[in-house]
C-alpha cells in the first residue's frame, strides 16, 4: 500500500487514525439509570422502553442504581479505579446488570486494559445480545489491539441491530482504512455522513483515505468539511492544525 502523505510517516498516520478517528467508547451517564425505568440505552440517554435494541428490559433497585451512578460520576472525573469498584459492586448486587458491565469495560478501556474491557463487553452481550453499545465498544477495544477483523465483525453486528448508527459506520471505515481496504472505508464514511452530515471524524477519515488513493482534490474538500464541523471545538487544536497543514500541502500539488 503506497502512502501518499508527503510530510507524515506511516506510524504518524496510523496513530492519527487509531487515537483520533476511533471514537470513545459509549457509556451511560449518571442520569440514564433509574429504578423505575426499563432501559434502552443509546447515546447516554434513556429512550422508549418499547424498543429493546440496546439494553435488556430490566428494572433495578434503588441501591444498585445509586452505586452505579456514583461509579459513572467517578468515571466522568477520570477516577477509574473508584469507578470500577462501584461498577463491580453493582454487578455483585445484580449479576445481570449489563450496563454496569459495559461501563466497567469502558473504564478499563480508558485505563488501557483492553483485555479486561473485552471480557466485560462480552459479558454484557451475553446478558443482552442486542446491546448495540457493547458491540460498538468491544469493536473499539479490538481495533485498539490491532484486531481489525474482529472489530469489523462487532461493528457489523451493531449495524444489524441499528442501521442508523453513524459512529459504527465511521469506526468500521477506520478499521477498513487501517487494513488498506480504502474503497470500503470511503463507503462507510459516506454512509456515516448521510446519517449525520456534521460527523467531523468521517470527514477526517475520508481526507486520509483520499490521499491514500491519490485523489487530492477530494481530500482537500474532506479536510475543509472537517474544519467547518469542528470550528471552535475545545481540544481539537492539534487536529485542526493537521487538517490545515494537509490542505496547504495538497493545494500546492
Amino acid at each position: 500500500m503506497k502512502i501518499v502523505f508527503m510530510s507524515l510517516c506511516f506510524v504518524t498516520v496510523v496513530c492519527l487514525l487509531g487515537v483520533y478517528l476511533l471514537s470513545r467508547a459509549k457509556g451511560i451517564n449518571s442520569s440514564s439509570v433509574s429504578n423505575t425505568n426499563s432501559l434502552d440505552v443509546k447515546n447516554n440517554s434513556v429512550v422508549s422502553s418499547s424498543n429493546s435494541s440496546t439494553s435488556a428490559n430490566n428494572t433495578y433497585s434503588s441501591d444498585v442504581v445509586e452505586i452505579f451512578n456514583r461509579g459513572v460520576d467517578y468515571a466522568e472525573k477520570g477516577d477509574y479505579e473508584n469507578a470500577i469498584k462501584d461498577f463491580t459492586r453493582a454487578i455483585e448486587i445484580n449479576p445481570k446488570f449489563a450496563e454496569a458491565y459495559n461501563n466497567r469495560g469502558k473504564a478499563y478501556s480508558d485505563m488501557g486494559d483492553n483485555e479486561r474491557a473485552i471480557a466485560d463487553y462480552t459479558r454484557a452481550i451475553e446478558i443482552n445480545p442486542k446491546y448495540v453499545d457493547a458491540y460498538y465498544n468491544r469493536g473499539l477495544a479490538y481495533a485498539d489491539l490491532g484486531d481489525y477483523e474482529r472489530a469489523i465483525a462487532d461493528y457489523n453486528r451493531a449495524l444489524e441491530i441499528n442501521p442508523k448508527d453513524a459512529a459504527a459506520y465511521n469506526n468500521r471505515g477506520n478499521a477498513y482504512a487501517l487494513m488498506g481496504d480504502n474503497e470500503r472505508a470511503i463507503a462507510d464514511y459516506t454512509r456515516a455522513l448521510e446519517i449525520n452530515p456534521k460527523y467531523a471524524n468521517a470527514y477526517f477519515g475520508k481526507g486520509f483515505v483520499y490521499e491514500e488513493l491519490g485523489r487530492f482534490q477530494e481530500a482537500v474538500e474532506a479536510y475543509k468539511n472537517f474544519l467547518s464541523c469542528v470550528s471552535g471545538t475545545p481540544g481539537m487544536g492539534n487536529f485542526i492544525e493537521r487538517a490545515k497543514q494537509r490542505i496547504k500541502e495538497l493545494e500546492g500539488k
